[in-house]
């Protein structure tokens, strides 16, 4: 039985991203993924990321064989097409593949220990803190074990080891399928040049992505991410969506399909608590992807981070547990109280019609500002912009009715994780988020 600092379970973007934090502390760190070793960085994905989110990350811009082309905005579009919101802001496309392996030489570079062909099995917990895992080694089919001191679970949405914790208020073991986007996505070289190839654009269509979306991301003059994503538990087949609504475009006769694939991604608040039993959980294994479009890169880098510190930060101290809670307030601060409002308007977007979409888009009942400060739970309007707000939406007052409600919910929100709680007060808070979206889902659902 081997015995480690930290044990990171799946060699993602989360689990690169803490390997590589907590070995700059010169701290023996094993990293153990269920790939083969050349497949680990291999993902579906929309391939796209903000460039801001390298800084929080505290992590250098990716280099040109990395990153396949940059994106200075993002086009979201009507169902017709004829109305759009552009966001402007620096991005990359990246090659998914080789991004994954960037990471991955960095965290190796710095001595980090791997261990591919390992799928982890169970936790190894006493007095109610997980001390190891017990993992299967896939080709040699043997049982081993792995002490470590802190456990770090960035096994990807199925969680390894959150699954098969005890209870805790607000750890969702087993999310609900509406809790998914499941997606479908295809990287296809064009024999047309892209028009706009710096824009990422965003299609609302409820025709085509039933409470969902379908993109065209560039990556290059040429080559375009392509694909679809929908509410999950709805029985709709994201593959047979995209060949069906999206394969005969125009823009895609005669192309030559690269990569494609698909998967399903938690669009969802993030767990209530990162930190159970000892254990952490980064990227998907904690939910950390963005509610409304699911993108998860950046969030897993960020929460791989402070993942990766707060663990080596724990080691020497006589309360380990009281310095783990602090990945919770740190998560909360740099994209969970963010995370927390989008869930709540995409519940109110979920809903919306194809006629609701095109009405709201081209009176513009929200703009571009209004969705920066509505994530962030800060939907204030003047008087003077209420009024024209109104008289815009005279013709369909009820859109504007569920606006306003949504925008005094996600403030609620803001709120309560403004005010995220110690340890001992947990539960009572936890119990507070579970009940304000539920009262908020009673609107809508």
């Amino acid at each position: 039985m081997q015995k480690y600092d930290l044990i990171i379970i799946g060699a993602g973007s989360a689990g690169c991203m803490a390997s590589i934090t907590a070995s700059e502390h010169s701290s023996k760190v094993l990293m153990l993924d269920c790939k083969e070793f050349k497949e680990i960085g291999k993902k579906v994905c929309g391939d796209a990321i903000g460039a801001h989110h390298f800084k929080t990350a505290e992590l250098k811009n990716p280099p040109s064989d990395v990153a396949r082309g940059r994106i200075d905005a993002v086009l979201v579009y009507s169902p017709s097409g004829r109305n759009s919101y552009k966001i402007e802001g620096e991005g990359f496309a990246l090659n998914r593949y080789e991004f994954g392996r960037w990471l991955l030489n960095q965290a190796l570079d710095k001595g980090v220990e791997l261990r591919p062909d390992t799928k982890v099995i169970s936790p190894i917990i006493e007095k109610e803190k997980v001390v190891g895992v017990k993992a299967v080694d896939t080709k040699k089919r043997g049982i081993q074990s792995f002490l470590g001191r802190t456990v770090i679970d960035a096994s990807g949405w199925t969680g390894a080891i959150r699954r098969t914790l005890p209870e805790m208020h607000g750890l969702v073991k087993e999310p609900s399928w509406e809790d998914f986007a499941v997606c479908y996505r295809e990287v296809r070289e064009l024999k047309v040049e892209i028009e706009k190839p710096n824009s990422a654009k965003i299609y609302l269509d409820a025709d085509i992505a039933p409470q969902g979306y379908w993109w065209f991301f560039p990556q290059g003059d040429k080559l375009v991410n392509i694909g679809i994503g929908v509410k999950g538990g709805l029985g709709n087949d994201p593959k047979r969506l995209f060949k069906d609504r999206i394969a005969n475009l125009p823009v895609l006769k005669d192309s030559k399909v690269i990569d494609k694939g698909g998967g399903a991604v938690p669009t969802r608040r993030p767990l209530h608590s990162l930190v159970a039993f000892g254990t952490i959980f980064a990227g998907d294994s904690g939910f950390t992807a963005n509610p409304i479009h699911g993108g998860g890169i950046g969030q897993s880098m960020i929460s791989g981070r402070i993942a990766g510190r707060v663990a080596i930060e724990s080691l020497n101290e006589d309360d380990p547990n009281k310095i783990l809670w602090r990945v919770n307030k740190e998560y909360v601060d740099a994209y969970g109280m963010k995370a927390a409002g989008l869930e709540i308007f995409k519940i109110f977007l979920q809903e919306l019609d194809n006629e609701d979409l095109e009405f709201g888009m081209r009176n513009k009942l929200i703009t571009e500002s209004d969705l920066d400060r509505l994530s962030y739970g800060s939907g204030h309007l003047s008087i003077s912009e209420k009024a024209k707000r109104i008289i815009r939406g005279i013709r369909r007052l009820s859109v504007l009715k569920h606006l306003a409600e949504t925008a005094r919910y996600m403030k609620k929100v803001r709120k309560l994780y403004e005010n995220y709680p110690e340890e001992e007060d947990y539960e009572i808070w936890s119990i507070s988020v579970d009940n304000l979206f539920s009262e908020f889902k009673k609107i809508y659902i």
